[in-house]
């Protein structure tokens, strides 16, 4: 399996959208059309992923670009 995902980080968002807080999920998007949507984002600690796969049966490996995105590789362990 392959992921690719943002990182929390505020040079990589929008200039009037604000990143959720510690522990919190829910942030605002808005579009250019003007329309707004509420939506859940969860920015993972590459350990915390590890684990939690490695609990369903993947071994996984997480890493991050310099700058703006996370992303692993990784396969269901052989049975």
């Amino acid at each position: 399996m392959f992921f690719l995902d943002s990182r929390k980080e505020h040079r990589s968002t929008a200039a009037d959208h604000v990143l959720p807080g510690e522990g919190e999920e829910e942030m605002l998007r808005r579009l250019a059309d003007g329309r707004e949507f509420s939506i859940i984002k969860n920015f993972w600690k590459a350990d915390d992923l590890e684990v939690r796969f490695a609990r369903s049966g993947v071994s996984l490996e997480v890493a991050s670009t310099q700058t703006y995105f996370q992303y692993g590789v990784g396969a269901r362990n052989q049975q």
